[in-house]
């Protein structure tokens, strides 16, 4: 798709881009070239449309980060890449996102072509608010010119290379532009969104044309792969390593690290991995982690309305029940809280009975039982009063009645007396059995019509007490540890004190002596197979045949055996691989640091070198140094630094990295070099010599003669005389002087 100098409006602009990025492609690159404009306002990086104008710059220029997070929406399943060649483009990164910086050199380049990525990049031609720049005469910019030029005749110095990522290219333009301006030419940045999924800026990406194939074998995949991988790597990237090697000989140890991670990580990020990866072959695991987690969510939740949507929006969930009985105790205790609210101001004692009948454990229980007392307390004095006011009515009464009705009053007013006082002293009694059960045994004597309504209340009481010792001796028995002494114990004691809980308390002494039965068992036959283990030699045969057993018998050391062969297997591979390998040679470049323990070898050759590095498992590369004749064993292969006075060798199954630091000028007066000669030319002064060599490809040393002023050029320098008075020289590297 073509929008160069197309009259469309941003939001045209937008919805073409945004359309075309959705149809069936894996690979999408949106290159932009012309010009750029940042606001004062933070993050408003727009570029010019054929339409735009500054003035009107929200309406007519195109907002870059907007467009890529519109993109970013709809591209979770592919790879976009955005090139910006404008001024200022450079901002984009600085303020929305974090540039890749300058340790991706470092990364195993090979991890990137195992590992399955996607995601967004931003390639800036500029750095911050840098301008981009065009040279007088060129058809193309600066930047876009090296990048044609990079695509179109590849990069010679990384020949060993089938294809180049990204960043090498921003590496390959850099370098290209700063040849051409000079220390100050602008600085490409780029950067990948999201590396959940991998960095895409480091995936072989294009054709190198400057690639020479190599006929030496290379590392395994699987094992490059996992030497990569981190403690803590994320399920995502140890599924795809296990749907690549399902029974490679590190899959073993990926499933029990994904075990663990699958134990650390949250809800949500369990969730998203299951959406991602829907046939992943920890599937049972992660449902099963995902049960344990959404219980607990549960049972701490108290939003009636969000355990609703878990229900309505998924009626069969196995966790449907769980859910309805917390929405009823998140119901029922609302409903007390709202009842008590009613009564705990109330002088109706028959209100307070009624809440204690409705809620006999609830959580206001107590305060409504010191309710009902205190109200209990206030009516017995309140009888007491009405008693007295009472005998004085009937005093001044039978002065005015007769005697024949005033006998009759009497005995009407002791019976209403008598209902009183026992109705007082059923209250009295609150939920007290053993005041209960003496006031039933009175009440049955005096035929007193309170018997039934007692009976009742001593009843609910009784079956209370019940319920609440019942509740007391779980909770005891819940908080006995799940051994066998402690069960034991608990039994006993229940049993002489006929507790309620004695079967289920024998059912849990049964189960934890049966646990003990069977990890004793366990432990006797893994002692016996580690024996078995401890006992194999050390070697692929020995150790695969002991595996395949293992397997076949189900014995319980076949992790730790299939983690005894891989490392042993890993071994063997690498101690073949390096007796197989050959060395590739760099000329005039060093590796400083990564030495191998004594290895440091003087007075030797490059020849000794290379048969003393192929002897040792760990050496991957050494650097022969021919001025002072030495030999330095390296682990790793680091990076690569310009020198004349070494030579470097690597394995033919490493990678090495060059390094794209311009070379610096190291003077040494009063010497000269001796080695392949380039070039020589008369030259008025040491200065002008050193400054010659600086502008020759290929001169990696000088020496400048004084008496004839002749100016030699090296290519390879072989050796270095000190204190030579006829001569001045220098040589050209990457190190400090």
């Amino acid at each position: 798709m073509d929008l160069y100098n197309q009259p469309d409006l941003p939001s045209e602009t937008l919805v073409k881009i945004t359309d075309f990025v959705s149809e069936d492609f894996d690979d999408v690159i949106i290159y932009y070239c012309g010009h750029g404009d940042v606001s004062r306002k933070v993050g408003e990086y727009r570029v010019f449309l054929r339409k735009s104008k500054r003035n009107l710059r929200h309406a007519t220029m195109l907002d870059v980060i907007g467009l890529i997070r519109d993109v970013e929406r709809i591209s979770s399943e592919k790879t976009v890449y955005f090139v910006l060649d404008a001024c200022y483009s450079g901002s984009v990164i600085n303020q929305e996102f974090m540039d890749a910086g300058g340790a991706e050199v470092l990364i195993d380049r090979s991890l990137s072509e195992v590992i399955t990525q996607r995601g967004i990049a931003v390639f800036a031609a500029t750095s911050g608010l840098d301008p981009a720049l065009a040279k007088k005469g060129d058809k193309l910019s600066l930047f876009t010119g090296a990048f044609i030029r990079c695509l179109s005749e590849g990069i010679p110095y990384k020949r060993d290379l089938e294809k180049l990522s990204w960043l090498e290219v921003r590496d390959e333009i850099a370098r290209a532009t700063r040849d051409r301006l000079g220390p100050d030419a602008p600085v490409p940045k780029i950067t990948s969104l999201d590396e959940r999924f991998g960095d895409v800026t480091r995936t072989p990406f294009f054709l190198n044309r400057a690639y020479t194939p190599s006929k030496m074998p290379s590392i395994t995949t699987e094992e490059l792969y996992w030497k990569n991988l981190p403690d803590d790597a994320p399920l995502s990237v140890l599924h795809d390593f296990l749907a690549k090697f399902p029974e490679g000989i590190f899959a073993p140890l990926a499933r029990a690290l994904a075990n663990k991670q699958i134990g650390r990580v949250t809800e949500a990020e369990l969730e998203e991995f299951l959406r991602y990866h829907p046939k992943t072959k920890f599937r049972q695991e992660v449902a099963a982690r995902l049960v344990v987690l959404k219980r607990d969510r549960i049972q701490k939740s108290t939003d009636v309305a969000a355990l609703e949507r878990i229900i309505a929006e998924d009626p069969s969930n196995e966790l449907a029940g769980e859910v309805k009985q917390r929405i009823d105790s998140i119901r029922r205790e609302a409903e007390e809280s709202e009842a008590w609210e009613r009564v705990k101001v109330s002088s109706n004692a028959g209100e307070l009975e009624q809440f204690l009948k409705n809620y006999p454990d609830g959580k206001f229980s107590k305060l409504a039982r010191e309710r009902l007392e205190e109200l209990t307390a206030r009516l017995d004095t309140s009888q007491k009063s009405t008693h007295v006011n009472w005998l004085r009515y009937a005093a001044v009464a039978a002065l005015l009645v007769a005697v024949g009705a005033g006998a009759l009053f009497s005995m009407e007013r002791k019976s209403a007396d008598r209902s009183e006082t026992l109705r007082a002293e059923l209250v009295a009694a609150g939920d007290d059995p053993v005041r209960l059960r003496t006031f039933i045994s009175q009440c049955e004597t005096a035929s007193c019509p309170f018997s039934r309504e007692a009976k009742d209340r001593l009843a609910k009481v009784e079956q209370a007490r019940s319920r609440q010792v019942a509740e007391t001796q779980r909770r005891a028995l819940a908080a006995v540890p799940n051994d066998v002494a402690g069960l034991s114990a608990f039994v006993d004691k229940c049993r002489r004190e006929s507790c309620l809980v004695l079967d289920d308390a024998n059912g849990r002494l049964a189960a934890a002596q049966a646990t003990v039965r069977a990890a004793e068992a366990t432990r006797q036959r893994k002692e016996t197979d580690s024996k078995a283990l401890a006992a194999v030699p050390n070697n692929v045969a020995s150790l695969s045949a002991f595996v395949d057993k293992c397997k076949k018998d189900s014995c319980l050391m076949s992790e730790e055996a299939s983690s005894r062969l891989a490392v042993v297997q890993a071994e063997a591979d690498r101690h073949a691989k390096a007796a197989s390998l050959g060395f590739n040679t760099f000329f005039n470049y060093d590796i400083d640091k990564n030495d191998i323990d004594d290895g440091k070898i003087f007075n030797t050759n490059a020849p000794s070198c290379s048969e003393k590095c192929q002897s040792i498992n760990e050496c991957v590369a050494f650097v022969f140094d021919k001025w002072n004749s030495a030999c330095y064993l390296k682990n790793q292969v680091g990076l690569l630094t310009q020198t004349p006075r070494s030579n470097t060798f690597v394995r033919t199954d490493m990678r090495p990295i060059v390094a794209t630091t311009k070379p610096r000028t190291c003077p040494y007066n009063d010497s000269s070099m001796h080695g392949d000669v380039s070039k020589s030319l008369s030259a008025p002064s040491t200065d002008a010599c050193k400054q010659k060599c600086e502008a020759e490809t290929g001169c990696i040393a000088y020496t400048f003669r004084k008496a004839d002023r002749q100016c030699t050029f090296f290519s390879s320098v072989s050796d270095r005389t000190r204190n030579d008075p006829t001569s001045n020289s220098g040589e050209r590297t990457q190190n400090p002087c």
